[in-house]
């Protein structure tokens, strides 16, 4: 009889036993559950607030290159109706045609592309305003010219702004994994003054392009 007792007591202990491991192993289930909803949550949250951002920076973007790239348009019929006239005091054909192949090839799509022809253009037009300087009603278009080229350098340098800020959210970690999924790129440098002198930026540009090709950075 006593010995029935004991192991009728270690079998009760073997079923305390197990039903104490269900417990924690459900515990364990149950914790892990909840971790996991958190987990799940913060990513999403994380994940969703960094797309939103992103997609608020490119709006604004996109709204500001829209100006540029309409204003800019507006400059060039402008500039070429100025470069179809007659009286200049020197030679405009060079400035027609830049003027004509920017008209056809411009697409506002092609950062980089509307970079070259822009400065091409305003390359060639400041070499020959100062020959319209005596030309009779010359002047209202030049000083529209200026005034054009004044608002149009307010415009790049919010998008320069806007631009740096997208690319600085874009490449933080882990913003680009969320970007890429949502379908967003680096956006391109549009850096050109309107009205101005832009050779050093033209070499530097060119500097840039030449370390992408060759991996080397000329002085």
């Amino acid at each position: 009889m006593h010995g029935l007792s004991i192991w009728a007591a270690v079998a009760h202990g073997l079923r305390g036993s197990k039903e104490n491991m269900k417990k924690t192993i459900y515990i364990l289930l149950a914790v892990l559950a909840v971790l996991g909803i958190i987990c799940f949550g913060g990513f999403y949250l994380i994940k969703s607030n960094a797309v939103k951002q992103l997609e608020e920076k490119n709006s604004r973007i996109e709204v500001v290159w829209k100006s540029i790239f309409q204003r800019s348009s507006e400059r060039l019929k402008i500039i070429d109706r100025l470069s179809q006239e007659d009286g200049a005091a020197c030679n405009t054909d060079s400035l027609r045609i830049v003027t004509s192949k920017n008209l056809k090839e411009r697409n506002a799509r092609k950062v980089d592309s509307l970079w070259t022809l822009d400065y091409n253009t305003n390359k060639q037009y400041l070499k020959v305003a100062p020959c319209y300087a005596d030309k009779i009603g010359a002047k209202e278009k030049l000083e529209l010219l200026q005034s054009n080229a004044d608002q149009l350098n307010e415009y790049v340098e919010t998008y320069k702004a806007l631009v740096a800020e997208f690319n600085l959210l874009y490449s933080t970690f882990p913003n680009f994994f969320f970007a890429k999924e949502a379908g967003f790129e680096r956006r391109k440098y549009f850096d050109l003054k309107y009205g101005m002198d832009n050779e050093e930026l033209y070499k530097e540009k060119r500097r840039k392009e030449n370390w992408i090709k060759t991996g080397k950075l000329d002085n």
